[in-house]
């Protein structure tokens, strides 16, 4: 009853019953939703002692699993003695062939400040074993002695080698089996492949091992759990993990939970535009405070992170085909506010604003999804809208606000009922569905007398319900939903007839293989076209072009290799990748000495001179509302390979690894019939977000190391 996410998590497993039970509604059709994943695990757990079938299978991870917290104990004291809780945690694990008890943990502190000696526990530690004869200090003694070894170890072992090295040395394998079970003894050897696939990744040292594990449990990435979702139960699943999946019935939970982006508690934040942000010490050292600098690049990362926040939220509430439930919190104990003093004030001024969409200085300051939700409905005139608002202390100016009720108030507001607004008082209402459910009494809702009907029309206690349609003051069916696409795919829908591959499909070879010669030439052909042209692209983005344009071909070759040796250094390139990457040397050495390589340093020395105007952007993502030749229209999802600026105007280039015929302009209309659509989307998004018509368009030939430029007529541009 302490636990109001628990109590969340009940009241929505109540109303699935109802569903299944009342309705009808396989539990297979139903999906709850949340940001987390150790929420989805709790969720989870909750309908499994409701005995509601779900979907979503258990996997143990280091987050809640003490086999697997000991096992990073172990890591992170190999990687720095220094720290309190991983080493008292390995000294009193069975991983050790001599365990201390939590007693000797103490002596050995108390032993420390006997000698009025400061410092952390691995200092107590290393006192009392040479300064202690005892039997305690011997012991203290040999553990230290042993520590050394496996930190010696690993600099000669891979980070599995050397857990499988220590767990055997002390028999742990067989003592968990024993003491722990099966399970336990599975966990064991998950651990070690989950080490070995960080290492096949690139991070193959103690350091970068730990520190995975620990950006893992800081950013909650414990994706360990899955959802089999050919089930029959309940899918229970991330925000993230929904993407482009649809279900009946959606629960959204934990709408009201802060949203919080890590990055700006960073000491330093780094940004591609305006550089490196601190915080400034003061003259006397005595406290920091943040740069402008700093301020500016906060402001930049807030914008984007709630973009990409409220784009998440549409992604779910858009997988709901027919009911959405979204679920949220706010106080409403007498005496104390129901919202935050912030979120009130964000209120007043939307609805102030008097526009359907909220303004961007107020968006800014949303702190949770229930505030954008919240601010959505404020500036509603309905007045069974403005009651639940009310009634939640979330009243919109020049609505006088109601005393809070122990018991929820229904209202109806007309006859086409398609939502329902509805408060629940979380421990009175928990508890009496609680009694309910244990009881297995009747849960049906009982008519309330006392209910206010503000249209004349009974409904269920606790429950607000109003017209969808009525909800904006224009029609929907002039707004239809837009489907939503990628620029792949309706360049692939477009040429359903034409073969796009990169690689030159003239000549087909279709031989039977055995297994072993399979194998063989697919080890031989490396990378597919894919992964190439990917890695391609990500060291055009990185490349430094001006040590490259040198007279001297051989310093050129020599620039280029330490260039793609640092990039796979700091792993924006696999080892494979730069092996696919090296018969490319001449043509990347052709592009930066091209024109349009000269044109981009000329920009970016723009943007090194005035930081505000930025002239040189890669990778950019965008979103566009785009109408075909057939009149029909979506909303189109892309990322444009580079543009800058130029005296002239703004140009948009597209990197392409194309087989191309030699002929120039063979060459030129092949590539205006494979990517005329794509060049069109990319110029029509990048005009409409600059407000600027395009000096060039062009696309550059990766293998031919050349450009090519597209006219608007030809591209189908006004």
């Amino acid at each position: 009853e302490g636990n109001a996410d628990l109590r969340m998590a009940f009241q929505a497993g109540l109303e699935i019953q109802r569903l299944h039970i009342e309705e009808g509604v396989p539990y297979s059709d139903i999906a709850v939703m949340t940001r987390k994943n150790h929420r989805c695990d709790e969720i989870a757990r909750v309908l499994d002692q409701m005995r509601i079938p779900q979907n979503r299978s258990r996997r143990a991870n280091v987050k809640d699993n003490y086999i697997l917290q000991l096992q990073l104990a172990l890591l992170q004291t190999l990687d720095n003695a220094s720290q309190d809780i991983p080493l008292t945690t390995l000294m009193l694990s069975e991983i050790l062939l001599e365990p201390f008890s939590e007693a000797e943990l103490a002596l050995i502190r108390l032993y420390q400040r006997s000698r009025h000696v400061s410092g952390n526990f691995y200092e107590a530690v290393r006192l009392i074993a040479h300064g202690s004869e005892e039997a305690l200090g011997a012991k203290t003694a040999r553990f230290l002695d042993r520590l050394d070894k496996w930190r010696s170890r690993a600099a000669q072992l891979s980070v599995r080698a050397l857990l499988e090295e220590i767990w055997y040395s002390a028999d742990y394998p067989a003592t968990l089996l024993r003491d722990e079970g099966e399970e336990a003894a599975l966990l064991l050897e998950e651990f070690a492949q989950k080490v070995r696939e960080i290492e096949a990744n690139g991070r193959d040292s103690l350091f970068s091992v730990v520190r995975f594990f620990e950006e893992s449990l800081a950013m909650d990435r414990s994706e360990a759990n899955a959802n089999d979702f050919d089930g029959e139960g309940v899918q229970v699943l991330t925000f993230h993990k929904s993407k482009g999946l649809e279900f009946p019935y959606v629960f959204l939970m934990d709408l009201h939970k802060g949203l919080s982006d890590l990055d700006k508690k960073d000491k330093i934040m780094m940004s591609e535009d305006m550089g490196i942000g601190f915080d400034v010490a003061s003259p006397d050292g005595s406290y920091t405070y943040p740069s402008l600098l700093r301020r500016a690049m906060e402001s930049e990362k807030q914008q984007r992170f709630l973009t990409e926040e409220i784009c998440l939220l549409y992604v779910a509430m858009s997988r709901a085909e027919t009911k959405l439930y979204l679920c949220g919190s706010v106080k409403t104990k007498e005496g104390e506010p129901a919202l935050p003093v912030k979120t009130v004030a964000l209120l007043e001024q939307a609805a102030s604003a008097g526009t359907l969409t909220l303004p961007a200085h107020i968006l800014q300051e949303v702190s949770s999804y229930q505030d954008l939700l919240l601010l959505a409905l404020c500036g509603h005139p309905d007045p069974g809208v403005q009651t639940f608002l009310s009634a939640i202390g979330a009243t919109a100016a020049g609505h006088a606000p109601l005393t809070p009720q122990s018991n929820s108030a229904a209202y109806a507001g007309g006859e086409d009922l398609a939502w329902t607004l509805r408060r629940l008082d979380d421990l009175a209402d928990y508890a009496v569905a609680l009694e309910r459910f244990t009881s297995q009494a009747n849960r049906q809702p009982e008519t309330d007398a006392s209910v206010i009907d503000l249209q004349g029309t009974m409904t269920q206690p606790g429950e607000i319900t109003m017209r969808l349609a009525a909800f904006y003051e224009f029609a929907t069916d002039h707004y239809p939903t837009l489907p939503k696409q990628t620029v792949s795919e309706i360049k692939r829908r477009s040429q359903l007839s034409e073969n796009l591959d990169e690689e030159n499909t003239d000549d087909v070879n279709l031989a039977l293989l055995s297994p072993e010669d399979f194998a063989d030439v697919e080890a031989a052909k490396g990378l597919k076209a894919a992964e190439r042209g990917i890695a391609l692209h990500t060291v055009l983005r990185f490349l430094d072009l001006e040590p490259l344009r040198v007279a001297d071909s051989e310093e050129a070759e020599r620039s280029l290799a330490g260039q793609l040796e640092e990039l796979q250094r700091y792993h924006f390139i696999s080892e494979a990748e730069a092996q696919a990457i090296e018969p490319f040397s001449k043509q990347l050495i052709t592009y930066a000495r091209s024109a349009v390589a000269g044109e981009i340093l000329a920009a970016q020395a723009v943007g090194r001179r005035d930081t505000a105007k930025p002239s040189v952007y890669h990778e950019l993502p965008f979103t566009f509302r785009y109408h075909d030749r057939h009149h029909a229209e979506a909303l189109v999802q892309g990322v444009i390979d580079l543009w800058y600026w130029t005296e002239s105007g703004p140009v948009l280039v597209d990197f392409k690894s194309d087989y191309l015929p030699e002929q120039e302009d063979e060459a030129q209309a092949l590539l205006l019939q494979r990517y005329e659509i794509q060049l069109r989307i990319y110029a029509m998004a990048l005009e409409t977000a600059l407000g600027e018509r395009l000096a060039r368009i062009d696309i550059w030939s990766i293998r031919l190391a050349r450009a090519f430029s597209f006219s608007r007529s030809l591209l189908g541009l006004q």
